[in-house]
């Protein structure tokens, strides 16, 4: 299992969204959001509306309605805390922890996460794990690490959810308990988080801690690759390609290719090698396409395979 690792505004620039930033930009279109527009929220912000100067804050670190402006972000993300926003005190103490917009200051972005986690924002205990499990800013404690995945798993933080899976199963700062570990990674997935969906998949896949089920293991599988989380489709077209779930090896190339779309290198090469094969009917050149992507996301078995290709 891979170790460890929140109504669209008009115009979109900078760096690719993400899953989280979406789910920020849909909220502040919401009815009861504080502002559903950058000039709105800058206007909001000027009249000490706190929540309006932490959407404010979003936006600019996400380049989102807004130019990338990571100091900016900072600012407003300080104006929100300042208005004892939490959620702009979880994105100063994110800034703080990376050092994108300000200098890196580990012990202040632990202040700051603290308090937001505390006052019920999910991502900041999240963080605020991740800071402990890695000793940045306080003393390496994996006990306190998993105790802040599972306050971030209770507030409904599905990436919490998955990191009580992970402890569960490693026995990092947590006794060793598969049950257990099912059930945080099932919560995980209720929540949206396609890596607990993956982990849940491989467990009923393997029948480890849960009763063997391929087909509720092939129910996870989607629903993580559903949510973008390429690891699921590409574990599960291996399964399948193997003939360990399923009885249509062929149908690995459909999870091989959505994986790929998700830009996942290793899905790339594996679609390529099932077209070059001819189990996926000996079609070189859409093996010569599908390694070339893979080439591309940084892949050199990939680049070696589209080379001989083209020898």
């Amino acid at each position: 299992m891979t170790a460890l690792p929140c109504t669209s505004p008009p115009a979109k620039t900078g760096r690719r969204s993400s899953p989280l930033v979406t789910l920020l930009l849909a909220l502040a279109a919401a009815q009861d959001a504080p502002c559903a527009d950058a000039l709105a929220c800058r206007r909001a912000c000027e009249d000490h509306t706190p929540a309006a100067c932490a959407v404010l804050g979003d936006w600019y670190d996400a380049g989102e309605a807004v130019p990338e402006d990571p100091a900016r972000a900072v600012r407003y993300y300080r104006l929100a805390c300042t208005g004892e926003s939490p959620a702009g005190c979880a994105g100063l103490g994110r800034m703080l922890r990376s050092g994108r917009g300000i200098p890196t200051d580990a012990s202040a972005a632990v202040m700051y996460l603290q308090g937001a986690c505390a006052d019920g924002i999910a991502q900041a205990c999240v963080d605020l794990g991740d800071m402990f499990e890695l000793g940045q800013g306080v003393d390496r404690d994996p006990t306190g690490s998993a105790l802040y995945y599972q306050q971030a798993c209770d507030l409904g933080g599905g990436s919490g959810c998955y990191r009580v899976g992970f402890a569960l199963e490693v026995g990092d700062g947590l006794a060793v308990d598969p049950l257990r570990a099912a059930a945080a990674y099932t919560s995980g997935c209720e929540y949206g988080d396609g890596a607990s969906c993956t982990e849940l998949a491989r467990l009923h896949a393997d029948g480890d801690g849960v009763e063997q089920d391929p087909a509720l293991a092939t129910i996870f599988y989607d629903s993580a690759c559903s949510m973008g989380h390429a690891r699921g489709c590409l574990d599960m077209g291996q399964r399948v390609w193997r003939g360990k779930l399923g009885s249509d090896r062929l149908a690995g190339l459909q999870w091989f290719d959505r994986a790929c779309t998700l830009d996942n290198p290793l899905g790339c090469r594996q679609l390529g090698k099932a077209y070059k094969s001819g189990r996926g009917g000996h079609l070189l050149e859409e093996a010569a396409a599908a390694y070339q992507r893979g080439c591309a996301l940084g892949d050199s078995e990939a680049c070696r395979q589209q080379q001989r290709l083209s020898d």
